[in-house]
């Protein structure tokens, strides 16, 4: 196999588990927002992932840090159009991310590696908070943004 054909071969790889693994991402994205509206409306809702009380995901969401990371109501106020549920950010995250990971560009590539350092950055902020804040997991919250 030429050089070539190994390096499309390579990148075929890569755009194919990219949608893999952002399809997964959008699915528990979505998942999450569902769990959360839906314990919102009920409160005695139980969440598949509600496996113990220090395993669960509707307390993470039902937290403050479960809007906005906890940090847009300070800064934009509680009612504000930013200050939305962190699974929303999510559903955008991988929205966005998909169609724009198949595009063949330099700059854009080294704009989603940015973007995919961020949104790590976001993971390892709800870990800490899940672990030395509330003293909680959540499965969903853990997997939700990193690709």
């Amino acid at each position: 196999m030429s050089s070539i054909n190994k390096i499309r071969t390579d990148i075929k790889f890569l755009q194919v588990a990219t949608a893999i693994l952002c399809v997964a991402g959008l699915g528990l994205s979505v998942y999450a927002y569902h769990v959360e509206t839906k314990k919102e409306k009920d409160d005695s809702y139980t969440a598949m992932c509600d496996i113990s009380e220090h395993m669960s995901c509707t307390a993470a969401f039902s937290s403050k840090y479960g809007k906005g990371f906890g940090l847009f109501e300070h800064i934009v106020g509680k009612e504000h159009i930013l200050n939305q549920p962190n699974s929303v950010f999510g559903v955008l995250f991988y929205l966005i991310f998909m169609p724009l990971s198949e595009t063949p560009s330099l700059p854009l590539s080294r704009g989603l590696i940015l973007l995919c350092v961020l949104a790590n950055i976001c993971s390892v902020y709800l870990a800490y908070i899940l672990m030395f804040i509330l003293y909680d997991f959540c499965v969903v919250y853990q997997r939700f943004w990193n690709i």
